[in-house]
């Protein structure tokens, strides 16, 4: 039996085309802060501006460098946050590490943050609330619901708990009824869990890193692969070029569905982003 990629372009074309058919105008504005010169987040920038271009949404996008001060970029969100007509903000990540994400994050009106990474909405989610879903979690319902994968009474092993990905995600699974194991990198015999899972979802950062030792023999398993890994430049095409932190190439016939990088979770998050966006003006 051959492996099922879970590929975002049939959910992005569905979009697309039920975009087209039933959406009405909708006045939007999108603005995004840019800190830094890192070059994969420069193209992150890009591909939502794209997307909210072609959703007639309009985009501002905030350039700030690599030593800009805590204090400017506070007054600056703040600002922008009051401008009635904003109706979304992001904050591009990875930012400086001199910085402070969450002050950053808590200038932002929470119903205007549709990552839903504010003190306010992750407080919201925790005690069950109505809130957006961060972006990565709302992706991968995404690829459950539009390829039918069931996860209720599931075992779902989540590698990677940051309160971006990690968390989001297993809370996600946890609402709709799977049994979640967290691992991180204290975790012991890491491959011992992974092996009895049904479904794998893997958000460390760190290229090709899961190789097909985590995976049993009986190709039932499901992978979610996170990971956008810059691992330099493809020296016919002069792009540059990115692996998950899946072991792509030696995993796919062991399992029963992966999802591919590029091409996987990654194109589903900005999408998701848009999803909120436009919910949040409806």
């Amino acid at each position: 039996m051959d492996t099922l990629l879970l590929k975002s372009k049939p959910i992005l074309d569905f979009f697309n085309l039920h975009h087209k058919m039933t959406a009405s105008p909708v006045k939007a504005r999108l603005d995004i802060f840019l800190i830094g010169n890192n070059p994969a987040s420069q193209i992150y920038v890009s591909k939502k501006k794209e997307l909210a271009d072609s959703l007639g949404i309009e985009t501002f996008i905030h350039n700030y460098n690599n030593n800009t001060d805590q204090d400017l970029l506070q007054i600056e969100i703040k600002k922008i946050s009051d401008n009635t007509e904003v109706s979304g903000i992001i904050i591009q990540l990875p930012i400086p590490k001199n910085l402070n994400i969450r002050e950053l994050y808590n200038q932002i009106d929470p119903k205007k943050d549709i990552e839903s990474l504010t003190d306010t909405n992750i407080s919201k989610r925790a005690y069950g609330e109505k809130t957006y879903l961060p972006a990565t979690a709302r992706a991968v319902q995404t690829l459950f619901d539009f390829y039918q994968i069931e996860i209720e009474g599931l075992h779902v092993v989540m590698i990677g708990n940051s309160d971006i990905v990690g968390k989001p995600l297993a809370a996600m699974c946890l609402d709709k009824k799977a049994t979640v194991t967290i691992c991180h990198e204290f975790t012991r015999d890491l491959k011992s869990i992974t092996r009895t899972a049904d479904i794998v979802i893997v958000a460390i950062g760190k290229p090709k890193f899961i190789d097909e030792s985590y995976f049993r023999d009986d190709k039932t398993q499901v992978v979610i692969d996170i990971g956008v890994n810059d691992i330099g430049t493809n020296e016919q095409t002069g792009k540059r070029k990115i692996c998950g932190d899946v072991d792509f190439i030696n995993v796919k016939d062991k399992v029963l569905a992966i999802t591919p990088v590029p091409g996987g979770v990654g194109p589903l998050t900005v999408l998701s982003l848009m999803e909120n966006l436009l919910e949040s003006v409806i």
